[in-house]
């Protein structure tokens, strides 16, 4: 009996995350507000009581068409979203084609992708704010809180967190991630501290 019950928390646990990471995608997609934020397209000086936050995410994802023809990865369509205190922004990033070889298996972007680098800098007001960042094609998100000061520019870095496969390691064998295996979560960075 045990037994089942430990199968079954592994088995509803994977589901329950996915589904409120969906719903936390549905309502972080929605504009609930306006007057959150404003995105800067040109550096002026931060007014007093407000600050400059520089949001990055690099990532990696297999080719287009890798696994079906209706597959946005690797596409313009496969985009980030965020959403600060209700005030939701879709990024497109750049992206390429790139492969990488890396004969110690041991990098988790080794092999042939599309790399993707999203970016924007927003104008808010200092003070605690509420951050969702989701990938929605992906079924991601991760909902953070920033305390964020007057006067200067703050960095968000947004880093993915691959899935593991197995693979040999010299004379062992253990799980190593890789972007192939699909991103399963993200770590967030603010000015360098994961929060």
């Amino acid at each position: 009996m045990k037994y089942f019950l430990v199968l079954l928390t592994l088995f509803v646990m994977p589901i329950t995350g996915c589904a409120e990471s969906s719903a936390l995608i549905a309502r972080s997609s929605i504009n609930e507000r306006t007057d959150v934020f404003e995105e800067q397209r040109t550096q002026t000086p931060v007014p007093a009581g407000y600050v400059d936050l520089k949001i990055t995410a690099i990532l990696k994802t297999h080719l287009p068409g890798a696994y079906s023809a209706t597959d946005i990865h690797g596409t313009q369509d496969y985009n980030l979203l965020v959403n600060i205190d209700g005030q939701a922004m879709h990024l497109r990033g750049s992206r390429q084609n790139e492969y990488r070889q890396d004969l110690s298996m041991t990098n988790p972007e080794s092999g042939n992708g599309t790399k993707y680098l999203f970016h924007s800098y927003v104008r808010l007001k200092e003070g605690s704010h509420k951050v969702v960042v989701a990938i929605p094609a992906d079924k991601i998100a991760v909902e953070k809180e920033l305390i964020l000061k007057a006067g200067k520019t703050e960095h968000l870095l947004v880093e993915p967190i691959y899935g593991s496969k197995s693979k040999k390691l010299g004379i062992n064998k253990g799980f190593v991630e890789s972007f192939a295996e699909g991103i399963k979560t993200f770590r967030v960075m603010l000015n360098g501290l994961e929060i």
